[in-house]
C-alpha cells in the first residue's frame, strides 16, 4: 500500500513537472495575434504588412490576423491601438507621423506617449507628384505656374502633415492652393492621371507609374534625395523654412506591452525581414528596409516630435 501511494505521488509530481515545462516552453504567442494595419488596402503598409503577417504566422505557428483601420485623418488607427488590450495580442503597423505628428494636434484624442514603439520596418519615397504630362520640374515650379495663371493648385493630401507642408510652401511662393482630402494613394494617382487635380502626396507606391512616365515625381519630402529619383530635389533645397517627412513605417503596441511578447516579437521580426522572400517583396515595391528598435527608434521619434512641434508652431504664427 505504501509503495503504491509512493508510486502515485511520484507519477503525479512527474506529470506536474511535464505540464509546467510545457507551459514554460509554449511562450508567446499562445493564440492568434491581431495585426492592425493603419492604412488603406493596396497601400505600402497594407501590402508589406500582410507579407510580414504571413511570415510571422509561419514562424510562430499562430495566425497574425491582418486588418485595416483607416479614417479620422490618420487618427482612427492610433485610437484603435490606444483602446486595445495591452495583453500582448494586439500589434499594429503605421507611419511614424501617425504618432509623432498627429498626436500633437489639438484635436487628437491621444498623445505620443500613449503607445509602446517596438521597431521600424521600412521607408519609401515620400514625395509630391503630378501627372507625367505636366511640364513642371518641381513643386515650387508648379506653384509659381498656377500663381501666374491666377488659379489655385488643386492638391490631394493624405495626411494633415503633408497638407500643412503644402500650405506653407504655397504661402512662401504667394500661390493659392485648394487642399482636397484623398481616399489613399490609388485615388490620388487616378485623379492625377484623369486630370482632376494638379498634384498630390505619395508615400512611394507610384514607382511603376513613374517608371512608365505616367506620373512625375516633383519633389521629395524626405531628408535626402532618393536613389530611385536622383535628379529630383528635396523640399529643403527649394523652401525656407522647409519640413521633413520621411515616414518610417513602424510597429507599435498598446502602452504596457508585456516584456515577453516584446522580446519574442522583436526577435522574430528582425529575423523574417532578412529572409529572401521579404527582401524581394520590399525591393520589388522599391521601398527600403530600415530597421530600428529600442533607444535607437525612440531617439528618431523624439527628434520628429521636436521638429513637428516647431512646424505646428510656425503654422500658428
Amino acid at each position: 500500500m505504501i509503495r503504491r501511494k509512493f508510486c502515485l505521488i511520484t507519477i503525479s509530481i512527474f506529470a506536474l513537472l511535464i505540464s509546467s515545462f510545457g507551459i514554460a516552453q509554449a511562450g508567446w504567442p499562445e493564440r492568434p495575434v491581431k495585426f492592425i494595419l493603419g492604412s488603406q488596402p493596396g497601400s505600402s503598409i497594407d501590402s508589406i504588412g500582410r507579407i510580414l503577417a504571413k511570415l510571422l504566422s509561419e514562424k510562430f505557428g499562430q495566425p497574425f490576423v491582418a486588418m485595416n483601420i483607416t479614417g479620422g485623418a490618420l487618427g482612427a488607427f492610433p485610437m484603435t491601438m490606444k483602446n486595445s488590450k495591452n495583453d500582448g495580442y494586439v500589434i499594429g503597423m503605421g507611419a511614424d507621423m501617425n504618432f509623432s505628428y498627429t498626436g500633437l494636434e489639438k484635436t487628437a484624442d491621444f498623445n505620443f506617449d500613449d503607445f509602446d514603439y517596438l521597431c521600424s520596418i521600412f521607408k519609401g519615397d515620400c514625395s509630391f507628384i503630378c501627372s507625367g504630362t505636366r511640364e513642371w520640374t518641381n513643386i515650387k515650379d508648379a506653384l509659381e505656374d498656377v500663381k501666374a495663371q491666377s488659379r489655385p493648385l488643386i492638391y490631394l493630401f493624405q495626411t494633415s502633415k503633408d497638407r500643412l507642408m503644402m500650405q506653407e510652401y504655397a504661402k512662401q511662393v504667394g500661390a493659392q492652393i485648394n487642399c482636397v482630402p484623398s481616399r489613399g494613394p490609388s485615388s490620388i494617382i487616378s485623379s492625377l492621371l484623369g486630370g482632376h487635380s494638379d498634384a498630390g502626396f505619395s508615400g512611394g507606391v507610384h514607382y511603376p507609374q513613374a517608371k512608365a512616365g505616367k506620373i512625375k515625381t516633383l519633389t521629395m519630402t524626405t531628408s535626402n534625395r532618393s536613389s530611385n529619383y536622383p535628379d529630383v530635389p528635396t523640399a529643403s533645397e527649394l523652401f525656407d523654412p522647409s519640413y521633413v517627412m520621411d515616414a518610417l513605417r513602424i510597429i507599435v503596441a498598446p502602452k504596457g506591452f508585456p516584456e515577453e511578447a516584446r522580446t519574442e516579437c522583436l526577435k522574430a521580426i528582425s529575423e523574417v525581414i532578412t529572409t529572401d522572400e521579404f527582401k524581394a517583396f520590399v525591393n520589388n515595391m522599391h521601398f527600403v528596409i530600415d530597421y530600428h528598435e529600442g533607444e535607437d527608434l525612440q531617439r528618431i521619434l523624439d527628434r520628429q516630435v521636436i521638429e513637428n512641434k516647431k512646424m505646428l508652431g510656425d503654422a500658428a504664427k
